[in-house]
């Protein structure tokens, strides 16, 4: 597929915030309006985004036209999640994508955003950014403030992406090198989407997992699903994400951890894979962006985005 890159963000360029799924919870959403405008950009908000209806951030109709506003209005320049939470694959199977095709955008999101990755993806072959929703604690964190910068307000690869200083090392599953387009997102909304028509497709791919409050058993039924769908095997590599809040206690019962259930896994299919990339549900996040290219290696635990996210 044909790779559709957005232009890269630029002081002055409005951008639109808006909630495909649930509502803001605890997490203020100012700080990460700041952030924005800090840039230059201009955010304006979603009619629905302080809305609540039950887990929901509006219903979906309020959400839905949320979002083909901002892809439909010519000047927004780039759309950023506020929230993940559940909701948004209840609406993508409507969203006209006409305008977006024309005129790619900048999009921005994590977790139940998977959902609008894996349409965009599939339908446009738009690169899209795995990164940091708006109602986070940005103040406790400049780290992912600046990887988010760069990736959608610097036209130049990424390379070699970093690693938090206070972050365990990454740590290697299956050692090798390769190469492929960076594909994926948050495990459940993977798992989830097989037998629908925007199934994850991990082919010749790395593919990045992350995911939270999944137990290891439920981590392995995941990616059971996945593996018993050709999912995993048809990926050149494997990236595991921070997961967090997902490996037992000290009162649960005896259980592997998630890094066990995956280094077994992988180990069994023999793909190179890593465990514990900042691009997870943890304080410190990278933006990826899906669609490029990327080269792992996963012996010396490093990812080098080695292709351009949009277009100076």
């Amino acid at each position: 597929m044909t790779l559709l890159r957005a232009a890269t963000l630029r002081p002055g360029d409005r951008v639109a915030v808006v909630a495909p799924g649930g509502p803001l919870q605890r997490q203020p959403l100012e700080p990460g309006l700041d952030v924005l405008t800090s840039w230059g950009l201009e955010p304006v908000l979603g009619a629905s985004v302080r809305t609540r209806h039950g887990y929901l951030a509006g219903n979906d109709d309020e959400r839905l036209s949320d979002l083909q506003r901002a892809f439909d209005d010519p000047s927004v320049r780039g759309v950023f999640c506020a929230r993940g939470g559940y909701g948004t694959g209840r609406i993508v199977d409507r969203l006209d994508l006409s305008a977006i095709r024309r005129d790619p955008k900048v999009v921005v999101g994590y977790s139940d955003v998977t959902a609008l990755h894996l349409l965009l993806r599939k339908e446009l072959g738009l690169v899209t950014f795995h990164g940091p929703v708006l109602a986070r604690d940005w103040e406790e964190d400049g780290w992912s403030a600046e990887a988010l910068s760069r990736a959608v307000m610097d036209p130049a690869p990424l390379g070699v992406l970093p690693h938090p200083a206070a972050y365990p090392a990454v740590d290697t599953l299956v050692p090798g090198v390769v190469s492929g387009l960076l594909v994926g997102g948050n495990l459940t909304l993977l798992a989830g989407s097989l037998g629908t028509s925007t199934a994850i497709d991990a082919r010749d791919a790395i593919l990045v997992i992350e995911d939270v409050h999944e137990a290891p058993y439920a981590f392995d039924h995941l990616l059971t699903q996945l593996r018993r769908a050709g999912v995993l095997e048809s990926a050149t590599g494997i990236v595991v994400g921070e997961c967090v809040r997902c490996d037992p206690g000290p009162d649960d019962p005896p259980s592997p951890s998630v890094r066990d259930v995956c280094a077994e896994m992988f180990a069994e299919l023999g793909i190179p894979s890593v465990y514990g990339v900042a691009c997870g549900h943890g304080l410190a996040q990278l933006t990826l962006p899906l669609g490029v290219r990327a080269t792992l290696d996963a012996a010396g635990g490093t990812l080098e985005v080695t292709e351009p996210a949009t277009v100076g």
